[in-house]
C-alpha cells in the first residue's frame, strides 16, 4: 500500500471508530441500534474514497439480512451489534473479509475492539 492509501485508510478508521461512538450514543438514548445509518447521522458520510459507508443492524435487526454480515477467514461473524465498514479503494465488498473484493476494507469488528484494514483482521 502506498503511502498516500495508507493515510485513507487511516482516516477511514478514525472515522469508523466515531461513528460508532454515534451509533452507541443511539443506542443508549434509544435502547436499540438504529435500523439504517441515517438514523444517526445525515447525510450519511463518505469515506475517504467518496463512497457512503455502509452499516448493517444485526442485534435485533431483520434475520433476512444476516447473511450478509461480516465474517472472518473461518466465515465467523466479526460482530454480534453491527456492522461499519469503509468498502475501501475499489468501492467493493463481500461479506467474507478473505474475499478479493473485501480486502482493502476497512472495518470494524470484535463489537468495537478493532477498526482498520480488513486484512489485519
Amino acid at each position: 500500500m502506498n503511502i498516500v492509501t495508507t493515510q485513507r485508510s487511516d482516516d477511514a478508521a478514525k472515522e469508523l471508530e466515531d461513528l460508532s461512538g454515534k451509533i452507541t450514543e443511539y443506542y443508549l438514548n434509544n435502547g436499540h441500534y438504529p435500523d439504517s445509518l441515517d438514523e444517526v447521522v445525515a447525510p450519511v458520510p463518505v469515506d475517504p474514497w467518496g463512497m457512503p459507508y455502509q452499516y448493517l443492524r444485526i442485534a435485533g435487526g431483520s434475520t433476512s439480512g444476516l447473511g450478509k454480515q461480516r465474517k472472518d477467514k473461518n466465515l465467523v461473524p466479526i460482530n454480534s451489534d453491527y456492522d461499519l465498514y469503509s468498502m475501501g479503494p475499489d468501492g467493493q465488498s463481500v461479506s467474507p473479509l478473505t474475499a478479493n473484493p473485501s480486502r482493502d476494507d476497512i472495518v470494524r469488528g470484535r463489537n468495537g475492539q478493532f477498526f482498520g484494514l480488513a486484512t489485519d483482521y
